[in-house]
């Protein structure tokens, strides 16, 4: 269900959550659906969708760049459509439910306990858990390299923000996927004065673990996900006109985060334009170290977790 899809309803089911939130599961009819499964999405009250349209636009934008190039980055994304625009108590909309998949957060808290978020271990233990035959976990290992390194990329080209570990999300298959888009462009938040988010993207030692275990530093599959990173990234630099221009054609929209042309500068600086392929590869590699030195998120993770922890 997104804005290129149709789908005829026959019956509809509701669980309430909260105020701002409730799950929702459609049945398609019969002669429109692809098969008999249902549907199962969240009403958000709340926030303005159209951005999460717009990002989940970009993304398979991304994608279908990267495929052109010869770049198989298994990249997730989910459905969603915006019901209602801006008001003053901000939007609404339907977004799908990914099957088969728990949050960063979630792993974190089943596979650490209270103190999953310093793990390195975690994520690895999960899709162990979740692929107990040695050629799924290899075929695991290698989805969640690409889907990793794709996300790397788009968070840092586009600017997303509020990266907590219940944002990010991971499959059975090794499939990892961001999700809740209602801050890009680089409106990173902050509580109390403080900035939560430091890093250019969300990459921690335990997310880089599962590419090679105690040793990941120097294997042989890290080092595939970096070069995959920088191909990535060239890849969207060279077609950053057709970026920019999605989102231009977004501005008349007037999207909270999306007002002006000059909004864009922060995919441009992202994208350095002005300096020459390899200067802009080096500079990126350095952030993806940078990235991974940051203890900050570790430590943000571990408050949000213990939030959210549940004996």
């Amino acid at each position: 269900m997104s804005s290129d899809d149709k789908m005829h309803v026959y019956k509809l089911f509701l669980a309430f959550r909260s105020t701002s939130q409730s799950k929702v599961t459609f049945e398609a009819t019969e002669s429109c659906a692809k098969d008999k499964r249902p549907i199962r999405c969240i009403f958000k009250a709340g926030d303005d969708i159209r951005q999460d349209m717009l990002t989940v636009q970009a993304l398979r934008l991304m994608d279908e760049i990267w495929l052109k190039d010869g770049l198989d980055l298994r990249l997730q994304t989910y459905c969603c459509i915006a019901t209602e625009g801006p008001n003053k108590h901000g939007g609404m909309g339907f977004i799908q439910v990914v099957e088969n998949a728990k949050t960063k957060g979630a792993i974190q808290r089943d596979y650490g306990g209270r103190v999953g978020a310093f793990r390195q271990d975690v994520i690895l233990k999960f899709l162990e858990d979740k692929n107990p035959r040695k050629n799924d976990l290899k075929k695991a290992l290698d989805n969640y390299k690409r889907s990793l390194a794709g996300y790397c990329v788009a968070s840092y080209v586009l600017g997303l923000g509020d990266r907590h570990s219940d944002n990010v999300m991971l499959r059975k298959d090794g499939c990892l996927f961001h999700i809740d888009f209602g801050h890009f462009l680089g409106h990173f938040k902050s509580k109390w004065g403080i900035r939560r988010e430091r890093e250019a993207f969300l990459l921690t030692p335990a997310m880089a673990y599962p590419m090679g275990g105690p040793k990941w530093k120097n294997s042989k599959i890290f080092r595939d996900f970096k070069t995959l990173c920088v191909c990535a990234y060239l890849s969207i630099r060279r077609h950053a006109p057709e970026l920019l221009y999605l989102f231009e054609a977004m501005i008349p929209a007037n999207m909270p985060q999306l007002t002006c042309h000059s909004d864009l500068k922060y995919i441009r600086e992202r994208l350095m334009l002005h300096l020459t392929a390899s200067r802009a590869e080096l500079s990126f590699r350095g952030e993806i170290q940078r990235s991974l030195g940051t203890m900050w998120r570790r430590f943000d993770d571990f408050i949000h977790d213990n939030v959210h922890f549940k004996e």
